[in-house]
């Protein structure tokens, strides 16, 4: 499992990573979705680093890892 994030910095992540900018709802709808893997600790939500990576490029044989915003 990987390392835990706040919401905050999960949407800095995907934006320096994927090139994407999020609001902060849109994490929370994708958690209430089941999305992405996150737990409340101190009032706050944080989502695992991994499961940012895998909802946004998920893995599989057919998925080039540069067109996932990292190179091999």
């Amino acid at each position: 499992m990987g390392n835990p994030i706040t919401i905050n910095q999960a949407i800095e992540y995907a934006q320096t990573q994927y090139g994407e900018s999020y609001h902060f709802n849109t994490f929370y709808r994708w958690i209430k979705e089941g999305k992405l893997r996150a737990f409340r600790r101190g009032g706050q939500w944080r989502v695992y680093q991994d499961s940012i990576d895998d909802f946004f490029c998920p893995k599989n044989e057919n998925t080039s890892k540069l067109l996932c915003g990292k190179a091999a």
